[in-house]
């Protein structure tokens, strides 16, 4: 399902160097050792703006943090998805029966606040920095450098699906979602290409799409294939991305595409809307316009598909031996690849690093954290070395052993 390193047709060079004896550390380090110094460097200079503008000429509170106490910080981050407790100073405790020795001897309860409080991620003061426009200016460098090094260590595979997935998040943010028919009602929405992982964070309506008369849809899945244009990739998309132009724009730049689709949008056939509610349980219907294949089949009810990926299957009516419907070729393909996104998703919040916060930049942060983390796993287990739990990946005690951290 996943494939190893590098774009398509382009030397793997950056990553020649990982082997099945390759170690956990050592693959996480290639998405975020640059994020290490990045975060070294911002943090300091937000702490040392706060410092001026809130204290008296004199000693500084803190000293500054060092790149070692921040691979701690994230140590200790990544410990807490695996004992989740109520409150963040439940960590140090010196309780008897919640007692974690880990956390206190790996760094102190006040100092990891202090870490956490200053965790920034970008120059407030710097000029030339575009604040009404990019709504995630303060994550904006960040954010690129997280999405530069999935696309150059990571090679996309030839089935590719785009999805939306939600972070849950109730503080304050301009783009913040209300979703009432989710579990995670608030929440910060982004758009996945998986399994390359590419993402975008969506920001409300943009202005360049509606000058441009673009559908939102349109916009967000052009931004996310355009590194994957012309490789002849299939790309997989559920009834939300799944306009017709849409549709006939990546047929013209090779990207094949299946997705689900209503019966009620524009430039479906008519006759197939007309029969939906009177097929049985294993009906296939099937109309087709050029390479574009349109497949409505019914089992508990009735679904239909557009695809240009798959051989048109033959009209009628098909039951096993036990009178169950014979699922197409077409639905079954689908459903195998969809769940690209959803998958990825699930491994992401299985161990989170997610914290109780209310700034957006911190809970974007930890949820780009547990992506990496995801993606090293990916990688890892790609080298067809000794297989290994995602959970192991994520718990400081054997990824971090001889490695300095603790």
């Amino acid at each position: 399902m996943h494939t190893l390193i590098g774009a398509p047709n382009r030397e793997n060079s950056e990553v020649a160097h990982i082997t099945p004896k390759s170690t956990p550390l050592s693959i996480l380090l290639l998405f975020f050792v640059e994020i290490i110094t990045f975060l070294f460097v911002e943090m300091n200079r937000y702490y040392h703006h706060q410092f001026l503008d809130n204290f008296d000429d004199g000693p500084s509170p803190q000293r500054e943090v060092t790149e070692a106490e921040l691979f701690a910080f994230l140590a200790l981050t990544l410990q807490m998805g695996h004992k989740v407790q109520d409150r963040l100073e439940q960590y140090w405790t010196k309780l008897e029966q919640p007692c974690t020795p880990f956390y206190g001897k790996t760094m102190a309860r006040a100092r990891y606040c202090h870490i956490l409080r200053f965790l920034h991620f970008t120059d407030n003061k710097r000029n030339g920095v575009d604040r009404t426009d990019d709504r995630l200016w303060k994550m904006r460098d960040l954010f690129e450098i997280i999405r530069t090094n999935f696309s150059k260590f990571y090679n996309p595979s030839k089935h590719l699906a785009v999805d939306e997935v939600i972070v849950k998040f109730k503080g304050r943010v301009l783009f913040k979602k209300y979703i009432p028919k989710k579990c995670k009602c608030f929440s910060i929405k982004m758009f996945k290409l998986c399994d390359s992982y590419d993402m975008n964070v969506y920001l409300g309506k943009d202005r360049q799409r509606v000058a441009q008369h673009l559908t939102a849809t349109h916009t967000t899945v052009t931004n996310l294939t355009s590194g994957v244009v012309g490789f002849g990739h299939k790309l997989y998309r559920d009834n939300f991305f799944s306009s017709s132009d849409l549709f006939d724009d990546m047929a013209l730049k090779k990207v094949s595409c299946c997705r689900i689709v209503r019966l009620h949008r524009k430039r479906m056939p008519n006759d197939l809307k007309s029969k939906t509610r009177i097929l049985k349980r294993g009906d296939n219907r099937v109309r087709t316009r050029g390479d574009l294949i349109a497949v409505v089949w019914r089992d508990k009810r009735g679904v239909c598909l557009l695809t240009n990926i798959h051989d048109p299957p033959t009209d009628g009516n098909y039951h096993d031996e036990h009178g169950n419907a014979i699922k197409p070729a077409i639905v079954a393909d689908y459903n195998r690849h969809m769940g690209h996104v959803d998958n990825a998703d699930r491994m992401a919040n299985s161990y989170t690093a997610s914290h109780r916060t209310w700034k957006w930049t911190k809970k974007l942060f930890f949820h780009l954290l547990d992506l990496a983390i995801v993606n090293s796993y990916i990688l890892l287990s790609s080298c067809g070395g000794k297989k290994i739990s995602h959970r192991f990946l994520t718990h400081p005690y054997q990824r971090n052993a001889g490695m300095g951290w603790a």
